[in-house]
């Protein structure tokens, strides 16, 4: 590791985060009833590399920057409202 970072080293998690939502309703009277339906979506991605790093087990042949992998979060929410 002295070979790489001879002063030391502080590893950096980069985390990118992509987020997107959106929402549809439609409010109206069916019959004699009140009718309020709803869907809305949401998705949160997150991307992890740390930098600044090192795999001691490869000495200075290591890597500094590593891929961490993804996260992913998707949802879907539905509502119906009915009322008299």
């Amino acid at each position: 590791m002295a070979a790489v970072y001879p002063i030391g080293f502080l590893p950096l998690i980069n985390v990118k985060s992509d987020d997107i939502n959106s929402a549809l309703g439609i409010r109206g009277e069916l019959s004699t009833w009140a009718v309020d339906l709803s869907v809305s979506y949401g998705r949160n991605e997150l991307t992890l590399h740390t930098r600044n790093s090192i795999n001691s087990t490869y000495g200075s042949a290591s890597p500094t920057d590593f891929y961490d992998g993804k996260l992913i979060y998707d949802q879907i929410i539905g509502g119906l409202d009915v009322s008299k």
